[in-house]
């Protein structure tokens, strides 16, 4: 697995690469987490790179009454 986030240089002591491109076609598939608003920029970015197994999730969380989120 390899973690992908322009954000980033390492995620959990793995190095970090800035987008699929990146990769030079270590990856056989990608899993997607990220907001709908970016999920298709990085499909396209997929289809570029030549992946063809795709992994997505959509995680929308709602509640009647804002979270008030205290600590660190």
């Amino acid at each position: 697995m390899f973690p992908v986030n322009p954000a980033a240089k390492l995620i959990d002591g793995d190095t970090c690469y800035p987008n699929l491109a990146a990769l030079k076609g270590k990856e056989d598939g990608v899993v997607v987490a990220v907001p709908a608003q970016q999920a298709v920029s990085i499909l396209r970015d997929a289809v570029k790179a030549g992946i063809r197994n795709v992994c997505g999730f959509r995680i929308r969380l709602t509640h009647p009454r804002p979270y008030r989120w205290e600590g660190n």
